[in-house]
């Protein structure tokens, strides 16, 4: 019995340790930068608070609502209401090879401060196929993203 106990256990083991995360088939269209300045607000980043009625947002639906906004300075803001302390926050971004790249820092009550990176890819030649790549605790996601 012991015998049976120890290989179910082992084998139990063995399993979780060898899962690993599944690379990405993602296809993603390099962009220029004047492709992704239709999505960039014509302003620097605001001092005090964020008028979301009066800018360009990009937001993802589903597993994730996130509403980013980015800015002519190189800055972003985001609102993220389902992370559990900072819901809103700033970060800086910038092209580089054909997406955008958005990195900021994300509080987190157990963990604490973590930096994270979001990747503003085009997954189609059109406006259409507009993606944000980032990890998060399960791997690796990939939300469609609409400008509203």
């Amino acid at each position: 019995m012991k015998l049976i106990v120890f290989f179910a256990l082992s084998s139990l083991l063995f399993s979780c340790g060898l899962k690993k995360d599944k690379k990405s088939d993602l296809v993603f269209f390099e962009r220029s930068p004047d492709f992704f300045s239709q999505f960039v607000n014509k302003q620097d980043t605001p001092s005090g608070t964020v008028d979301m009625t009066r800018s360009k947002i990009l937001s993802t639906r589903g597993l994730y609502d996130i509403d980013l906004v980015l800015y002519q300075d190189g800055q972003f803001f985001f609102s993220i209401p389902d992370l559990p302390n900072e819901k809103e926050g700033f970060g800086s971004w910038e092209y580089n090879e054909g997406r955008l790249i958005l990195k900021t820092t994300h509080n987190y009550p157990v963990v604490g401060s973590r930096k994270v990176e979001y990747r503003l890819i085009a997954t189609t030649p059109d406006v259409s196929g507009l993606r944000v790549k980032f990890r998060d605790r399960t791997g690796e996601q990939v939300l469609e993203v609409v400008e509203r």
